[in-house]
């Protein structure tokens, strides 16, 4: 029976050009992988994760296969006007074509405004990816990162959003303070000097900040050259799916408001209703945006009159890079074929330690250490004090010595063991072999670069998307998540020897490190790939799914059920009507008795 789903799912398989003769050498078509291959990379796949049920819902229960992973370049073409397609698999590249080796050398603009700290290592990755595949990269941005491989670097003087934080600890909510600001952070961007002087330039790509950069869609649709968006985190949410034209299924694809994970059969009952009632609050939240910020670049006269409205120009996007992983989505949700996965093009191979840092990590002996960070924006001193209080009591009753990420360079009673270091090498140090734990907030790159270096993780999340990173690393088997509500210190103890004794969580984290690394292509081959193949196709367009610039009710076919259920009813009443009429016929009469 497994036998036959490997066969069947491969057979499933895009290789409608599998049987195709090139007409001669020097027709060689635009891929980047040979059709031939594909059957043969799935089929080793599908053996070496025990029939992929990862790549469905990640529920694996043996472990993967020592056997070495094949040396990959690039991802599988995708089939012209197909909503879905190759994209939303891994496919396999023995030799890519002379196409995909071709390095275009184009002029790219990054557009991206208002930055969070944590968003710069996929902006970044993705501006060093470009530049070292032979493309000049102008960065404009509120921040200065005097990065070798950028071109040039437009700094641009507006609020930097990153001090405008609230205290993360006050609740879930306190983020949304900053909504009010988000829409005029974006307007002062627009508004400079050196925005409207970019505009002058010549360039022969744009790629946009997908994170408060609405306003700045008017510069898109200005400059009139192809363009991409550069989305910071995991592909989850309706706006997302709206922006991208991937129909949404929300009987087993979890909101982003939500923290909760999907499985085999998808969804309670009861998470349907509540992950419908999250997107209608994800969709307002959207449309807030998009109308403000198109509302101000109007009034502002930062547009033509003729200018669409800005939520369709974000439709009009050739790609849409984002920071996700195919194979370790929570859930199988297929996507529309412009969207490029990313996941991970930060990443970097963990060095050793050095000096002091390496010497008090030996010095933990066999126990080892643990590793606390609760990510750029989180700042130990707004901590409270009873939650503090809780981690030094804790970490002062266990074997383990504690490396804690902190803005603070002292604390008050803080136990021998816990040392305080305002920047640590994160993934330097999730690589090392004394490395016991890791305590985190769940911020999407912690989990990755946990998972990518096969550690557990135990989590408390605080705002955004952690709690459904830190549900789905639960409901997966490789950490632990706990709730400031309940936070005590013999609660915190517990968890912590829990997460280290335990086998399985280490096995698994181990085991998700193998398949997230058996990629049959790395994330900067593909959006180097990707972005060449839009540049060189013009935009390509012809990847756009009409899913894109349909109405919900259309794409659902919301009218055509509406129109069968009127049908039906009417069918039904009118054979009612009939049924009550023949009865009235035959019914025998009643004669008056004289």
């Amino acid at each position: 029976m497994q036998g036959a789903v490997v066969v069947t799912v491969c057979l499933c398989l895009s290789v409608s050009s599998f049987a195709v003769k090139s007409p001669g050498k020097d027709s060689v078509p635009d891929e980047i992988y040979s059709p031939s291959n594909e059957k043969g990379y799935f089929i080793k796949f599908y053996i070496d994760v025990k029939f992929a049920d990862d790549y469905l819902v990640h529920q694996l229960d043996d472990a993967i296969t020592e056997s070495p992973v094949p040396e990959t370049v690039a991802t599988n073409s995708k089939d012209d006007n197909a909503c879905f397609g190759p994209s939303s698999t891994i496919v396999p590249v023995v030799e890519p074509t002379d196409a995909s080796k071709t390095k275009t050398g184009s002029r790219i603009l990054f557009l991206a405004p208002v930055v969070m700290y944590s968003h710069t290592l996929d902006y970044l990755g993705v501006a060093e990816t470009l530049a070292s595949n032979g493309h000049q990269i102008t960065m404009v941005s509120s921040m200065k990162f005097n990065k070798p491989y950028l071109h040039r670097e437009v700094v641009l003087p507006i609020r930097d959003i990153n001090t405008m934080m609230p205290n993360l600890f006050e609740g879930r909510a306190a983020v949304f303070s900053l909504f009010h600001e988000m829409i005029p952070l974006c307007m002062e961007a627009l508004s400079t000097q050196e925005i409207q002087d970019i505009k002058k330039e010549q360039f022969d790509f744009i790629i946009l900040s997908a994170a408060i950069s609405e306003c700045l869609l008017s510069v898109v649709h200005e400059m009139q050259i192809p363009w991409a968006y550069v989305y910071p985190n995991a592909l989850n949410g309706g706006h997302v799916y709206g922006i991208t034209g991937t129909p949404l299924f929300l009987s087993f694809t979890p909101s982003l408001f939500m923290g909760v994970t999907s499985t085999l059969d998808g969804m309670s009952f009861t998470d349907r209703i509540l992950g419908v009632l999250a997107e209608f609050f994800g969709y307002a939240i959207t449309k807030y945006f998009f109308d403000g910020a198109d509302k101000e670049v109007r009034a502002q006269g930062f547009c033509s009159p003729d200018m669409p409205h800005l939520m369709d120009i974000a439709h009009n996007s050739s790609l849409f890079i984002a920071n996700s992983i195919r194979t370790m989505d929570p859930v199988g949700q297929p996507v529309v074929q412009n969207v490029v996965y990313a996941g991970g093009i930060h990443l970097k191979d963990a060095k050793p330690l050095t000096g002091e840092l390496e010497e008090w990590a030996q010095s933990s002996g066999e126990a080892g250490f643990i590793y606390m960070s609760f990510g750029s924006l989180v700042k130990t001193s707004e901590m409270p004090d009873e939650y503090r209080q809780v981690f030094i009591k804790a970490f002062s009753s266990i074997d383990q010595k504690v490396l804690w990420k902190s803005n603070q360079e002292t604390m008050a009673n803080l136990p021998d063991n816990v040392q305080l270091r305002k920047w640590l090498p994160q993934q330097d140090i999730l690589g090392h072999p004394k490395l016991r734990l890791f305590i985190t907030h769940g911020g999407l790159h912690s989990t990755t670069e946990a998972v990518n270096n096969g550690v557990p993780v135990l989590g408390v999340p605080l705002f955004g998307d952690q709690f459904s990173n830190l549900a789905q690393v639960q409901n997966r088997g490789w950490g632990k998540a706990i709730d400031w509500n309940n936070f005590t210190a013999d609660a915190f103890v517990q968890s912590i020897h829990e997460v280290i004794n335990s086998q399985s969580m280490k096995k698994e984290a181990v085991r998700l490190s193998k398949i997230m690394r058996d990629q049959i292509i790395s994330p900067k081959d593909n959006v180097n790939y990707w972005v060449d193949y839009a540049i060189r196709h013009k935009g390509a367009y012809h990847l756009k799914c009409p899913a894109t610039y349909m109405p919900w009710y259309r794409l659902y076919n919301v009218d055509v059920w509406l129109s069968l259920a009127v049908v039906l009813a009417l069918t039904l009443y009118l054979q009612y009507l009939m049924l009550k009429t023949c009865y009235r016929c035959l019914r025998p009469k009643k004669h008056k008795s004289d």
